[in-house]
Order: structure tokens, then C-alpha cells, then sequence
């Protein structure tokens, strides 16, 4: 049965959300959003209420830009209702032909992403997009990369809002979390599905 109201699709992606502690170490929570991509309900509910806040708030977007790797998932579905193209943001070494990259840091060691050196035209307005926000590391390095091609990050989108508090979000500096004023929230002050501006810090 179809879902109408913002509420009802609210109330069915949440329950499809199910939470394991302590996976895939000890003292981590994971949301493992796979039930919302089993149920064609759920996954229609969730692009739903993304097109819905974009078009409200950012209706300047010109193209989506996923993160590796549940970025991958929505973002696509996300673009083609926009009417916007989509690109991919992967690690090091995933995608061919020229690319253009950035090191970040980790908390042992470096990682890096890359994306194509033609996929991003100057000044394009973009809109990044994954499926949650942990440390913002891979955000911060995707913004790079956006930067590094003149393009303009209008905002950050994931699904869900699942924030923990951090120092290297490279938006807002510690205070992650749905009170934050720099997120704007898709759905309602639970900020289950958010959307987070990008800041000039990134």
C-alpha cells in the first residue's frame, strides 16, 4: 500500500532500521539499513523524503555525489528523480582513467579518496550523499575533492541521522549531533533522515 504523508513514510523507514551493539567491534552501535533496501515501501519512502527536502531547500543542485559505499545505493535514485546526473566518490585506486585525489586521516593511519578528473564540472552546484555520518572523515575528503574542482558543496545528505559526537567532523568541530544548527533536518526534530550544509571548513 502506498504511503502518503511524511509521517507514515517517517514511521515506516524507521522501522526498517535495526540496530546491532557492539558490531563490528565493542562499543559500536551499528544500523543496518538493509531491511529499508529489501522493502520497496521503505526504499521508496526514503528517496521520497530526500527529493522532497532537496527541492524545498536546495533546488539549485546540478549533481549528486555518492561516497563509497551505501552512497552508492541512494544517491542514484536520488538523482534520477532530481533529473541530475550522479558521480562517484571512491577509494584510491576503484576508479579508471585520470582521477583526482585526497589522504585523510584515520585513527591508525591514512586512507584516500579519488574521483574522475572529468566527472565534476567547475562551479556545479553538488550535493554529497551516504548513508551515515561516523568521524566525517570520508566527508571532509570528498569536499576536498569537490573543491580541488571548483565545484560548490551545497549540503551533505545521509540516511539515517546517525551522528556520534567527534573531533574531525570538518563541519562542525566536535558538536556532531541532531541539536547541531548546522544540520537541517529532512523529517522532523527526531532528525532521523538529515541533511547537514557543508561548511567552508571542509
Amino acid at each position: 500500500m502506498a504511503v502518503y504523508t511524511r509521517e507514515a513514510k517517517l514511521d515506516l523507514v524507521t522501522k526498517h532500521i535495526k540496530s546491532f551493539p557492539d558490531f563490528p567491534s565493542k562499543g559500536i552501535l551499528f544500523r543496518d539499513i538493509c531491511p529499508i533496501l529489501k522493502d520497496p515501501g521503505a526504499l521508496t519512502a526514503v528517496i521520497d523524503l530526500f527529493e522532497e527536502h532537496v527541492r524545498q531547500t536546495h533546488p539549485q543542485v546540478e549533481l549528486i555525489v555518492g561516497l563509497e559505499a551505501r552512497g552508492f545505493l541512494f544517491g542514484p535514485l536520488l538523482a534520477q528523480r532530481l533529473g541530475v546526473g550522479f558521480v562517484l566518490v571512491r577509494k584510491k585506486g576503484k576508479l579508471p582513467g585520470p582521477t583526482v585525489s585526497v589522504a585523510y586521516k584515520l585513527e591508525y593511519g591514512e586512507a584516500e579518496v579519488e574521483v574522475q578528473e572529468d566527472a565534476v564540472a567547475p562551479g556545479e552546484k553538488v550535493l554529497l550523499i551516504d548513508d551515515l555520518l561516523a568521524t566525517g572523515g570520508t566527508l571532509c575528503a570528498a569536499c576536498e575533492l569537490m573543491k580541488k574542482q571548483n565545484a560548490e558543496p551545497a549540503c551533505f545528505a545521509t540516511m539515517p541521522c546517525l551522528w556520534s559526537t567527534c573531533s574531525t567532523c570538518c563541519y562542525c568541530h566536535g558538536s556532531c549531533g541532531p541539536t547541531n544548527t548546522h544540520y537541517e533536518d529532512i523529517l522532523d526534530a527526531s532528525s532521523r533522515l538529515c541533511s547537514a550544509p557543508v561548511s567552508s571548513s571542509c
